[in-house]
C-alpha cells in the first residue's frame, strides 16, 4: 500500500504490528489497545487515517520533520515514529494503572474497563511491538549501523520512561521537592522520548553524530517545557479542554512544578493553605489554593521556565544547516507545544 502522507505511513505500520497479535488473548490485547488508541468500533475514523489516534501525534510529527529538517526523506524514519508512538502510549496504559486515572482522552482508561492486570498486559505488548515496528526500518532501506544505533536509543528511552516514573511516584504528596529534582524526574520522564523522537529522525535522515546530538538535546529542551506547561494546565486548563476539573492536580498531589515552587517560596497562611488542599482536598481549599499559587506568583515562574526551555530548544539548532520547509514546520511545532491550551 502506497502512501503519500508519512504519517498515514506510521499508523499504517503501528496497524500492522497488530494485526501480528494472534489467538483469544492476543484478540483480547488488540481490543484494548484498539480502545486505548481511539481505533475501536466507538472511533470516529479508520485506523489508516491520521485522525484515527487519541492524543496530538507530537512525538510522531517530532520525529519525521526531524528526519526532514536534515534532508532525509521522512518516509524513512515512519518504523522509528511509529516505535515512539508506540512506547509512548504504552507508558500511558501503565501510568493510567500506576496513578489511579480513571479517563484517558475521555475515555475510560484500559484498566478501568479490563482491570488491572489485562492493563499490564496491554502496556507490555504495546512495549515489545515497539522494538518490532522499528524492525521495519530494514525494509524501508536503512542501512545496518543506523538500524543498531535507533535501536540502541529505544532502549535507552525505555529504561529512562521507566526511571522517570518510579521518581514521579516516589515524589508524590512530599512537600519539601527541589527544582533540580523535579527537572530531572520530568527529563526522563517526559523528556526522554521527545529527545529520542528528535535523535531518532535525525539519525534516519541522515544526520552526521554531531547534528544528531543538537536534535537530541532540542528534544530535550522541547520536552522539559512541554511537561510544565502541562503542569500549568494541570491547575489552570479549562476542564473543557483538559478532560479534568480545574486545580486536578492538587487533589491528586501531583508533583507538579507550579506547586514545587510555591511550596519552596511560600510562608505562613498561603503554604499551609496549599499543603492542606494536598492532604484533605475539597473544592473550597482547591479554589483557595489556586487563588494562593497565583498571590505567590507560581504560575508566571512556571510560564517563565517554560518559555525559557521552549527557547533553549530551538537554541540547539540554531547552527545546523536545516532543510528551510521542515525546519520552519518544526518551528512552528515548537511554537504551538509552548503555547498550547490543551
Amino acid at each position: 500500500m502506497t502512501h503519500t502522507d508519512p504519517i498515514t505511513s506510521v499508523l499504517a505500520v503501528m496497524h500492522a504490528q497488530l494485526e501480528r497479535l494472534d489467538g483469544p488473548g492476543g484478540a483480547l490485547m488488540r481490543e484494548m489497545i484498539e480502545h486505548h488508541l481511539g481505533w475501536d468500533a466507538h472511533g470516529a475514523e479508520a485506523p489508516d487515517q491520521p485522525a484515527a489516534i487519541g492524543g496530538k501525534l507530537v512525538r510522531t510529527r517530532l520525529c519525521l520533520l526531524s528526519c526532514a529538517a536534515v534532508g532525509g526523506d521522512a518516509f524513512a524514519a515512519a518504523p522509528a515514529a511509529a516505535a515512539v508512538e508506540l512506547l509512548h502510549n504504552y507508558s500511558l496504559i501503565h501510568d493510567d494503572i500506576e496513578d489511579r486515572d480513571d479517563i484517558r482522552r475521555g475515555r475510560p482508561a484500559v484498566w478501568k474497563i479490563w482491570g488491572e492486570a489485562q492493563g499490564i498486559n496491554a502496556g507490555d505488548v504495546m512495549h515489545a511491538l515497539a522494538f518490532s515496528a522499528l524492525a521495519e526500518l530494514e525494509a524501508v532501506g536503512v542501512e545496518h549501523t543506523r538500524r543498531l544505533h535507533a535501536g540502541a536509543i529505544l532502549a535507552r528511552t525505555s529504561v529512562r520512561l521507566c526511571e522517570g516514573q518510579a521518581h514521579d511516584l516516589a515524589l508524590q504528596g512530599k512537600d519539601n521537592i527541589v527544582e533540580t529534582e523535579y527537572l530531572d524526574m520530568i527529563g526522563r520522564k517526559t523528556g526522554a522520548l521527545m529527545s529520542a523522537a528528535a535523535e531518532l529522525g535525525a539519525l534516519l535522515g541522515g544526520a552526521s553524530d554531531s547534528q544528531a546530538a543538537g536534535f537530541r538535546d532540542f528534544g530535550l529542551h522541547l520536552g522539559l517545557a512541554f511537561q510544565i506547561r502541562d503542569d500549568i494546565l494541570g491547575i489552570w486548563g479549562e476542564p473543557e479542554n483538559m478532560g479534568k476539573p480545574v486545580g486536578a492536580d492538587i487533589s491528586r498531589k501531583r508533583c507538579s512544578y507550579p506547586i514545587i515552587w510555591a511550596l519552596a517560596q511560600a510562608k505562613g497562611d498561603d503554604r499551609d493553605l496549599i499543603v492542606a488542599a494536598r492532604a484533605q482536598p475539597s473544592p473550597r481549599l482547591i479554589a483557595d489554593s489556586v487563588a494562593a499559587l497565583e498571590r505567590i506568583g507560581a504560575r508566571d515562574r512556571a510560564e517563565q521556565l517554560a518559555g525559557e526551555y521552549h527557547q533553549r530548544a530551538w537554541a540547539a539548532l540554531v547552527d545546523l544547516e536545516l532543510a528551510p520547509r521542515p525546519a520552519a514546520e518544526l518551528h512552528q511545532l515548537t511554537d504551538f507545544l509552548a503555547a498550547r491550551q490543551r
